[in-house]
């Protein structure tokens, strides 16, 4: 009959046990879930460019498109450089065309900053983002210029 004792005072204290951390989850002082960085690609139909000669750019299929303004920093070819030399061409209209990139995002812990995490179930974080980063007009298509050097 001790057995019996041992085995109520035991399922007992897993029930308090239980009990304090559902409520710790449920209040949001423990957490079970933790981020994991998942390496993306959001460009939907990705083109080489495989020349920038100033706002001009070549892609792999030919097309010549020139670059409206001047990008938010540096110059095309750096800004092509950040984006491994993959972009996405979608037409808004006409010869109009908007150029997306693949930019890295910023990840932030905040969501799972509880006081105490046990790490259960893992949330998928995509680490990449497709971003516009110019303006432009589709001009005509060509044979391929000479390819730009691989990025470092």
């Amino acid at each position: 009959m001790v057995w019996l004792n041992d085995m109520k005072n035991f399922v007992a204290s897993a029930f308090i046990v239980l009990a304090v951390i559902a409520t710790g989850i449920f209040t949001g002082f423990i957490g079970i879930r933790y981020p994991r960085v998942v390496e993306n690609q959001p460009l939907r139909s990705p083109v080489r460019v495989v020349a920038v000669d100033g706002s001009r750019i070549t892609l792999g299929d030919g097309v010549v498109v020139e670059l409206d303004d001047s990008p938010m920093k540096g110059t095309w070819s750096s800004t092509m450089s950040d984006t491994h030399h993959w972009i996405d061409v979608e037409s808004s209209g006409g010869d109009e065309v908007l150029i997306f990139g693949n930019r890295k995002g910023w990840i932030c812990g905040t969501p799972w900053a509880q006081p105490i995490r046990i790490p259960l179930i893992p949330v998928d974080v995509y680490r990449n983002r497709r971003e516009v980063i110019g303006f432009g007009t589709r001009l005509s298509s060509s044979t391929p210029a000479q390819p730009v050097a691989p990025n470092p």
